[in-house]
């Protein structure tokens, strides 16, 4: 088997505007592009009957995004996202300040789950908040010198 490449991560929205518009102006994606899908063909790949939906390309720092609202079927209200849960758990981001970018989120009314701040070695900060539907959102702070487990990995 040979997988040639990583493509992206997606996530279904409730509300497209709403997220591309945190993912965006908040956290700094770019996006690529937006594109309708409906019919037998999409309906079958994504292994739902009758489908209508819109999404959204996002992209940075060699990270891609797809963000999917379904106009039909209506997808159930999601369930309270948790890292113990099987499945995609959170997605992770490098902050240079962690405190600013915790302040920064909140005047944003972005939710920052502040009990789960916490220095995880000398200098290693990290919090979790949630984006508009409630996904997981791992922030790191790596002071100057200290290696994060993915440093001298080749992409």
């Amino acid at each position: 088997m040979a997988i040639s490449q990583f493509y992206h991560v997606s996530l279904c929205v409730a509300d497209l505007a709403r997220s591309v518009a945190f993912y965006r102006d908040v956290l700094g994606f770019r996006v690529a592009g937006e594109f309708s899908f409906t019919g037998p063909a999409i309906s079958r790949v994504l292994a739902v009957e009758d489908c209508k939906l819109t999404a959204a390309f996002l992209a940075r720092d060699g990270m891609r995004l797809e963000l999917m609202a379904f106009e039909r079927p209506s997808p159930p209200p999601p369930a309270p996202a948790r890292n113990d849960r099987v499945g995609l758990a959170h997605l992770t981001f490098a902050v240079d300040d962690l405190t600013s970018t915790l302040q920064s989120l909140r005047d944003r009314g972005v939710e920052v789950l502040a009990e789960t701040q916490a220095e995880l070695a000398p200098g290693v900060l990290a919090c979790t908040v949630r984006d508009p539907d409630g996904m997981l959102l791992k922030l790191y702070q790596y002071p100057a010198g200290v290696a994060s487990p993915y440093d001298g990995i080749d992409d």
